[in-house]
């Protein structure tokens, strides 16, 4: 295990674990000093150039919005992820031979995590305890020496068949299947695999945590890696999809009609608010102080009503989407509307690079990441913002300078 593969399990803590979220602090303090250790390695034209250019768009979004402390934490991750991300630059088979080992990681503690969940409920009380609310996690979370099993009892069979819905080491299992998924991507694309042990293991990984994001995703994934059009491969089409809507019919049709119905409804209206955010002030954004004032919450509730109200949406279930919490489960648009049209290109910039320097399926990798920062909050945390500064760093590695008679010109090749 290398301090490139442990700051890479650390940024994924950080990015919607369970653990991420109780010792944030101590985690942050591990990865500012393992990056520390690395910095030697990476000190060179590679790092200055990604950071000037991080650092000089950084700047005007900090010219036109009040500076608060969150705005100094976004730099310090701009700076630490660019330090492990400048590391694996040229250095192609070992940023995909740490990121697949990783991301195994996640896949096996997921089984051993529904395993010992399984037992719990079902064979032999395991000693269980629900975590301290103090240290950041949602009340109710359940959990064994708060490594394994996480749940909230209410929820826990609300799963096809009654079966608990795995959360593996995140808060919730959408959050978990976007890791999962992930793998399977490096496993396919990134090393150009096949359906071999490991990778039917990552997709039986994403089908127990029975979200329905992740299954869309994972369909996606196979689609198109394996779909030729031919008679034989539509026959096998027809199936999956028979499969597949066994699987989804009961998590859809419960957010359309039944319980969760608002839950649903906070997932559409949170990408429509942000969306309607973000193009109100498209250029440099609002700022992270916007969406802790009492401006975001007007605005959120203006558009929540026109949108549901819009949409024939009884006015008891519209009432009750209010009173979620706002902002929570939508990231894509927020990127934007916090930071500005800049920096929101950087990141669908940086996710393209990455897919395209690895698999020549640039856009693929950036409409699954899409998919992933629209249904959970993890645009902004600090696995995501690797992935961005990895890919954007290889564009600027590319800027090349030199003197040519007494002007000084910039030749950018091979983009």
């Amino acid at each position: 295990m290398t301090i490139t593969n442990v700051l890479i399990f650390l940024f994924i803590l950080k990015s919607g674990a369970i653990l991420g979220l109780a010792y944030s602090g101590y985690i942050t303090g591990v990865i500012i000093l393992l990056t520390g250790l690395l910095i030697k390695e990476v000190y060179s034209k590679i790092f200055l150039k990604l950071m000037f250019s991080i650092t000089f768009i950084y700047i005007l979004f900090m010219i036109n919005h009040p500076v608060s402390d969150y705005t100094y934490k976004m730099y310090i991750v701009f700076f630490y992820t660019s330090i492990c991300a400048a590391y694996f630059i040229g250095k192609k088979v070992l940023f995909v031979n740490a990121l697949e080992k990783v991301l195994f990681f996640i896949v096996i503690h997921s089984f051993i995590n529904q395993i010992i969940v399984l037992f719990h409920l079902y064979v032999f009380s395991l000693p269980f305890a629900s975590m301290n609310f103090e240290l950041g996690v949602s009340p109710g979370v359940m959990s064994l020496y708060n490594i394994f099993g996480y749940y909230q009892p209410e929820s826990a069979f609300n799963g096809v068949f009654g079966l608990p819905r795995n959360s593996g080491l995140f808060w919730e299992p959408g959050v978990l299947q976007i890791y999962l998924n992930l793998y399977l991507f490096v496993k396919l694309f990134f090393k150009n695999g096949e359906l071999d042990k490991y990778a039917i293991l990552g997709i039986v990984a994403v089908i127990i945590t029975q979200s329905t994001t992740g299954l869309i995703v994972m369909s996606i994934i196979l689609f198109a890696k394996y779909f030729r059009l031919n008679k034989k491969n539509l026959i096998y089409l027809f199936l999956f999809s028979i499969f597949f809507l066994v699987l989804v019919y009961p998590s859809i049709h419960d957010k359309l009609f039944g319980e969760a119905t608002a839950s649903g409804l906070v997932r559409l209206s949170h990408a429509y608010i942000a969306f309607k955010v973000f193009m109100d002030n498209f250029l440099f954004g609002y700022g992270f102080e916007f969406f802790k004032e009492g401006t975001y919450t007007k605005l959120y509730e203006f558009y929540m009503y026109d949108l549901l109200l819009a949409l024939n949406i009884p006015v008891s279930i519209v009432e009750e989407v209010i009173r979620r919490e706002i902002g929570s489960a939508h990231d894509y648009f927020k990127i934007g509307s916090v930071f500005g049209v800049f920096i929101f290109f950087i990141f669908n910039y940086g996710w393209y690079n990455v897919g395209k320097q690895y698999s020549n399926n640039g856009w693929l990798f950036l409409f699954i990441m899409v998919l992933f920062t629209s249904t959970s909050p993890v645009g902004k945390a600090p696995f995501s913002v690797f992935l961005v500064m990895y890919g954007f760093g290889i564009f600027t590695n590319k800027l090349k300078y030199r003197r040519k008679k007494d002007e000084r010109t910039i030749e950018i090749s091979n983009l």
